[in-house]
């Protein structure tokens, strides 16, 4: 039985970390995998399995779970998950400094968090700070296919079927626990620790992070963003349990 590592790599979720760990670790036997555009399909997954025999490790930006039934192959997910406000303030910290034409470093470059915040709250289909981890999760891909209940009950059956989930305050930790797994299924492995696209506030606890994030916000943009993050929020909980509860 093959046995692959797929990193999920969710946006400013320690992807970038993640990714240099395994690249460190394994050379060209890793590699990232992205669609042109819109969504990564299985069947291109597969076919670079097959075509590349010696790959261990994959990583995908635009990958959408759950992974594909291979005869032969057993995967190994890797997946993070982190607290929304935290989430959202690296990812307008990052699109601020980024020098990149996007729409969205326009308008981090543009406006201040809570500007930029409110901005994208407003554009409908935005998903980018808008339970942005449960539509990774979850297999509903669009408003036609289920309601927001149903995407986060499939991102939670998703949730479920892992064998660990990471948490990015938790990144060491997170780390050490993807070794064990490694190593049980492959070769003995040590992954090392990097710090990549770690924002300034980064060197603050999450719980002052996220209560500055919210003075930035004021009481009813908050508000908003936690109504329209609560899904995130519970499977953010449900993992925070996992790693806490000793």
């Amino acid at each position: 039985m093959r046995t692959v590592i797929f990193h999920h790599h969710l946006f400013k979720n320690a992807g970038t970390s993640v990714d240099a760990a395994l690249r460190r670790a394994y050379g060209d036997r890793w590699t990232p995998l992205e669609a042109d555009g819109g969504e990564l399909d299985a069947g291109r997954l597969v076919r670079l399995l097959q075509s590349r025999p010696n790959l261990v490790a994959v990583s995908s930006h635009t990958y959408r779970l759950p992974l594909p039934n291979v005869t032969g192959i057993r995967f190994i997910p890797i997946v993070f998950l982190r607290h929304p406000l935290d989430r959202v303030r690296s990812a307008y910290e990052f699109e601020r400094r980024q020098e990149a034409d996007t729409e969205g470093a326009r308008m981090a470059k543009q406006l201040d968090f809570a500007g930029y915040v409110a901005a994208r709250l407003t554009r409908p289909g935005d998903r980018s700070i808008r339970n942005f981890q449960t539509m990774k999760l979850s297999t509903i891909r669009s408003p036609q296919d289920g309601s927001p209940v149903d995407e986060f009950l499939s991102a939670l059956d998703t949730f479920c079927t892992l064998p660990f989930v990471g948490l990015v305050e938790n990144f060491e930790h997170s780390i050490h626990v993807y070794e064990q797994l490694i190593s049980a299924a492959l070769e003995p492995v040590e992954l090392p620790i990097f710090a990549e696209n770690v924002g300034r506030s980064a060197t603050h606890t999450l719980g002052e992070r996220v209560t500055a994030a919210q003075d930035m916000l004021g009481p009813d943009l908050s508000r908003r963003f936690a109504a329209e993050n609560e899904f995130d929020e519970r499977l953010y909980q449900l993992a925070r349990r996992a790693h806490y509860r000793g």
